[in-house]
């Protein structure tokens, strides 16, 4: 969380809690679970290099899936 968005909660929690440690720990504490679950989500989403690997294999998988239906439409029509 950047320093503006930080100063701007921790204003905004001045006005309902007096004490300023307590309003700093408060705003802490807020921030620790916006890193917290931002990092559980960096965990699961792809990245640019794994959709690219991923891409990749689609193609490997398209090329051997053609390749190995043109073999077959070929064996069916030598037998015919």
């Amino acid at each position: 969380m950047n320093a503006e968005i930080s100063f701007k909660l921790f204003e905004i929690t001045k006005e309902f809690v007096r004490d300023n440690v307590k309003a700093k720990e408060f705003v802490s504490k807020i921030e620790q679970a916006i890193d917290n679950k931002f990092d559980e989500s960096a965990k699961i989403l792809a990245t640019k290099q794994d959709l690219s690997e991923a891409k990749v294999d689609i193609i490997k998988w398209q090329i051997g899936t053609a390749i190995a239906v043109i073999g077959i439409i070929i064996a069916i029509v030598k037998l015919i």
